[in-house]
């Protein structure tokens, strides 16, 4: 699978949503910008980029091809991603993540908490045998999991000592709420491919 072609799949436009809250969660903390710097902030603010999107979304367009297919917008300013290619596309998301999910088990037990929570609420929005892209207000709960969970991670990597309660229960309401309005405009296709999602269960105007 060709680089560009990956690069698209990770969907740029969406990239400063997973970086903006890993730097919200680090700007709650660190005393400067010029901390902002600094060479551990640098290198996980390089995989809330490319890597951590590409897991996000590759793995949902692996398992929504059914849906995907009948969408619109896929084929056009998103990539359609054939079940051929799925292959490709595992190596690739392993091969961005790997590293880093392996570096931050030299880190301490919060911050590879956090990681490790991203990655989970990352892989099984979409993925079997979670899936809770299928579980109505799951879906909305695993999708503000996952932007939570990079905010935390960055308060604890520039710092951060006691759980920020407050923070993780405003930004999950927030998060949910953004979810399942984001999930509106495919309520066409997610009923036609049978999927079950907040937005369906609630429709346009509850």
């Amino acid at each position: 699978m060709e680089p560009l072609r990956i690069l698209k799949i990770s969907r740029p436009r969406f990239w400063l949503y997973e970086l903006g809250t890993f730097f919200i969660g680090a700007l709650t903390v660190i005393p400067t910008y010029a901390e902002l710097t600094r060479y551990d902030i640098l290198l996980y603010g390089l995989f809330f980029l490319l890597p951590a999107n590409l897991l996000i979304y590759g793995v949902n367009d692996i398992f929504d091809y059914e849906t995907d297919k009948n969408n619109p917008k896929k084929g056009e300013y998103e990539a359609l991603v054939h079940p051929k290619e799925h292959s490709s596309l595992y190596a690739w998301i392993l091969m961005l993540t790997l590293p880093f999910a392996v570096v931050t088990l030299w880190l301490p037990l919060p911050h590879i908490l956090a990681f490790y929570a991203f990655i989970f609420f990352a892989v099984f929005y979409s993925a079997k045998p979670i899936r809770a892209k299928a579980r109505p207000f799951f879906d909305s709960f695993f999708s503000a999991g996952h932007y939570i969970a990079t905010g935390v991670f960055g308060y604890y990597l520039a710092g951060g000592e006691q759980f920020p309660w407050l923070g993780v229960v405003a930004g999950m309401c927030w998060a949910i709420a953004m979810h399942a309005f984001s999930a509106i405009p495919d309520i066409k296709m997610d009923k036609e491919a049978g999927l079950q999602t907040i937005a369906t269960r609630l429709g346009k105007y509850p």
